[in-house]
């Protein structure tokens, strides 16, 4: 009860009025003006003037455009290379073994490149620079009938054994043919011109040729010689028919080396 008594006498007694602030009167107020900053000042970059629309229209002319501004590449760190470890036995045993590399590398073609095999008569026949005047033509058979075809009678009897299998001659023409000039007469002209040549051929009574193909007058041209032995072999059949050993003589001549 006495404090009860107590705790209402304190809030009976009045307490005391805080003062209020006062106010200060606007002649009091103190202005403090602070010193301003200085602010430096950027330069002005000039900025290019775009064209009305009327200008860019009449002249067609597209404003520029600003290139974009690229940043410069950053630099990277190095990447660390992978180390190097030695190789195990079982990796050795997979590599190739290089002996037989080697075994397995193509070989060339004779006749192609890096060959030294000379060109065949037909590669000769269609080169110009092949063509050259190397022999002395005879004029008729008569010329011709002494000295180089006894030397190739003479040939002719080591050919078989025995008297009776030495082939006949037969010192007449048993055959006349044409060879065709490879080349453009007007573009490659040969002189002096070709002239009528004379080979020599032994066959058996079976058509076999007994001894290589004897030239016994050239055209003037050995390439040309070369080109009416081949077309003889394929001629033979052309030739008389015989009952024994016969040499023949046979002539050619160029055709389509002359410009019309």
């Amino acid at each position: 009860m006495t404090s009860a008594l107590a705790h209402g006498l304190l809030l009976a007694i009045p307490l005391p009025e805080t003062p209020e602030p006062e106010e200060p009167k606007p002649d009091e107020i103190e202005i403090i003006q602070e010193q301003a900053m200085d602010v430096a000042r950027l330069p002005q970059v000039a900025v290019p003037e775009e064209p009305p629309p009327e200008a860019a229209t009449a002249g067609n002319v597209e404003p520029a455009r600003q290139q974009p501004q690229t940043q410069a590449p950053q630099n990277r760190p190095p990447e660390s290379q992978p180390s190097q470890r030695p190789p195990r036995p079982e990796d050795l045993d997979q590599q190739p073994d290089p002996l037989r590399q080697v075994e397995e590398i193509p070989e060339i073609p004779s006749g192609g490149e890096g060959s030294d095999q000379e060109p065949g008569l037909q590669e000769r026949l269609e080169t110009p620079a092949a063509y050259v005047a190397d022999g002395n033509p005879v004029r008729s058979l008569s010329v011709f009938v002494g000295d180089p075809t006894q030397e190739w009678l003479e040939k002719l009897k080591d050919v078989e054994p025995g008297d009776d299998n030495d082939p006949e001659p037969k010192l007449t023409i048993s055959l006349e043919f044409e060879i065709e000039y490879q080349l453009n007469a007007c573009e490659h002209r040969l002189e002096p011109p070709p002239q009528q040549g004379y080979l020599g051929i032994a066959l058996d009574t079976e058509d076999r040729v007994l001894s290589e193909v004897e030239v016994l007058g050239t055209s003037t041209y050995s390439l040309l010689d070369e080109q009416a032995k081949k077309e003889l072999d394929n001629r033979i059949d052309e030739l008389p028919a015989r009952e024994k050993n016969t040499a023949y003589v046979v002539s050619f001549t160029v055709n389509g080396s002359r410009c019309s």
